[in-house]
């Protein structure tokens, strides 16, 4: 299911419009049993959606998003999809609706921080010039609060803060590859990187400095023992 739909996608953008979307529709229809399988049908369904909405054919967009679950993964991405298509239709008012929904939700989003710019678009192409303009102040508010919260995860993360504070609940015992990190410390950096910390990649590399720290824990122990070592060989 993974290979068609990656063939899909990769037709589509090498030209092959047609093939791509027969195939990424027949995958979008597909019975589908539990929470990944279910999953990769929204995403199916999402990509035939912005892409017809990139195609100029918003209506047929409408079609594919409204597939997508609404309490699904994507369900931000397909809000956001949506209120697009319907905006591109004129229907400025049926897209606030679903801009609105956004804007209500997690903003460590990305579709969520783009509703915050689309919300007062659609209000501009409505005539309300006002609220407009107090959505557009609102968004530069927050999208600044944002930065500066970045800038200052990315200064603790170059302080090599990031990875002490990842292990700091950690009581080294033992070192393995079963350990797992149970959860993520309540901190700016944790929270804005949640999608990187939680990838395979970097959960192999915090089990390898976990392992090292091990090491360096029990070389520091060892040395301070070596002199006691001597000593008891002198006696002997």
């Amino acid at each position: 299911q993974y290979g068609r739909y990656n063939l899909g996608v990769a037709l589509i953008k090498a030209g092959e419009t047609d093939k791509g979307t027969l195939l990424l529709d027949a995958l979008a229809r597909a019975p589908a049993r539990g929470e990944e399988m279910l999953t990769l049908r929204d995403k199916a369904n999402l990509a035939l959606g912005f892409n017809q909405i990139q195609a100029g054919w918003p209506g047929l967009a409408i079609g594919y998003l409204e597939r997508v679950r609404i309490d699904g993964l994507l369900s931000n991405k397909a809000l956001l999809g949506m209120g697009w298509a319907l905006s591109a239709r004129g229907q400025q008012e049926q897209a606030l609706v679903y801009w609105q929904e956004l804007q209500n939700r997690n903003r460590l989003d990305v579709a969520v921080q783009e509703s915050l710019l689309a919300v007062p678009y659609a209000l501009g192409k409505l005539g309300a010039f006002r609220r407009s303009l107090q959505q557009y102040e609102a968004a530069i508010d927050l999208y600044t609060q944002e930065m500066t919260r970045l800038d200052g995860s990315i200064a603790a993360i170059r302080a090599g803060k990031l990875s002490e504070m990842l292990l700091r609940e950690d009581v080294v015992e033992e070192m393995g590859w079963f350990w797992k990190l149970e959860q993520l410390p309540d901190a700016p950096e944790s929270v804005t990187l949640a999608q990187l910390i939680a990838g395979h990649d970097f959960q192999e590399a915090l089990k390898n400095y976990r392992d090292l720290r091990f090491a360096l824990a029990r070389l520091e122990q060892w040395s301070a023992d070596i002199g006691i070592y001597q000593d008891m060989l002198t006696t002997r």
